[in-house]
């Protein structure tokens, strides 16, 4: 369960944050110095059928989705999302964070083929937006990072539901019959008097074959696993706490490296103009932060919720402006929507420059707010 505890706590987040944005930095340099050509090949590597990029982005990938799968059901049991009234306010604002960018996004690239990307502004990057918020608010309370936490997590959830209905090409019905098979025996094995974690392991491992199979994003398999696993299950504590230190500075940083890369060295060269770039842009820097903060006030409108007690709408919109870091599911979304390369790069080019904007206008709305003396009229009971 999140606590809201001292800023100490928030030092991983920073060190995690820190690894992503250096290995983010090392794709662009690499993917823009001599050897540019290197870079793409190096990733496209073939192992098994299966290219570099292609092992991280749907393999180890699964890894970071069963830990994301892992936080959103401790949030619905034990956390913010475990009370009704306490969920509305994360639940209501992603929805607004999903809702506003995608529409924002579908203005600039209506009646093109583009417009198939609709789903890549919607996504928050849980890393980034966390480690933000730990060096620009330490002195916020924590109520925030808890609401923060829960609305990327929602917005991950959504957008790996968005994955499973909308960015499936062809399906093999043999496949994702036994993918369902082996998720009904994971729920099954749940139910036993004393499941045994290895045995998750493996039905999760066959499931995540089975999708990949199938044609259904296999990463799906990590939360499907994690959502079945009992939380209360000893080994599975020791399986986080092993998994955590992987996960943030080794299979994210490593999705960062292999696919964060863009060439702005050759005649093919993206451009900001482009409607990709700047719906991509436009629907992360602006639309985030409109729909987190819309939807939120106008549940309070309606009395369906209110803001954390203690938290202002000052240091509210500065966590709605971190909501615009898409980075990691976003570049996911647009690795699944977009094979010409030169279109995954117009996306690529809008993520990072939104993400970047975010953090700096969400950092310093967060610093402003934590000097000023502002109280919440709408505290949650």
């Amino acid at each position: 369960m999140l606590s809201e505890s001292p800023s100490t706590q928030f030092n991983p987040e920073i060190k995690s944050a820190l690894a992503l944005l250096g290995f983010s930095l090392a794709a662009l340099v690499w993917a823009n110095s001599n050897g540019c050509l290197s870079y793409d090949q190096f990733w496209e590597f073939k192992f098994f059928d299966l290219s570099l990029r292609h092992t991280i982005n749907h393999g180890w990938m699964t890894f970071f989705f069963f830990l994301v799968g892992l936080e959103l059901k401790r949030e619905c049991l034990t956390g913010e999302l475990a009370s009704i009234h306490r969920a509305i306010l994360p639940l209501v604002s992603a929805l607004g964070g999903m809702i506003v960018p995608a529409t924002i996004y579908a203005g600039f690239t209506w009646g093109t083929p583009a417009m198939s990307g609709w789903g890549i502004p919607m996504a928050t990057d849980i890393a980034f937006a966390l480690g933000a918020l730990a060096f620009f608010g330490r002195k916020l309370p924590g109520s925030l990072r808890i609401f923060l936490t829960a609305l990327a997590v929602l917005d991950d959830l959504g957008s790996i539901v968005l994955i499973a209905f909308f960015y499936t090409q062809k399906i093999n019905l043999w496949a994702l019959t036994a993918a369902t098979l082996f998720a009904f025996l994971l729920w099954k094995v749940a139910k036993a008097g004393e499941p045994k974690l290895r045995h998750f392991a493996l039905l999760g491992f066959m499931l995540w074959l089975a999708l990949f199979k199938s044609g259904v994003q296999p990463t799906l398999a990590g939360v499907i696993t994690a959502f079945a696993i009992p939380t209360h299950l000893p080994a599975l504590e020791k399986l986080e706490n092993f998994l955590k230190p992987w996960v943030n500075y080794g299979i994210i940083p490593a999705f960062a490296i292999a696919n964060a890369g863009i060439s702005f060295s050759n005649e093919n060269s993206v451009q900001l103009l482009n409607p990709i770039c700047m719906g991509v842009l436009f629907g992360l820097l602006i639309g985030k932060p409109i729909g987190i903060l819309l939807f939120a006030f106008l549940g309070t409108q309606f009395n369906l919720t209110r803001l954390p007690h203690g938290v202002s709408w000052m240091q509210f919109a500065g966590v709605a402006a971190l909501g615009g870091i898409g980075f990691t599911v976003s570049i996911f979304v647009a690795q699944l929507t977009f094979t010409e390369n030169f279109l995954l790069s117009e996306a690529k080019l809008g993520i990072l420059l939104a993400s970047f904007i975010a953090t700096v206008a969400g950092g310093l709305a967060l610093r402003v707010a934590s000097h000023l003396k502002l109280d919440s009229s709408l505290p949650i009971k």
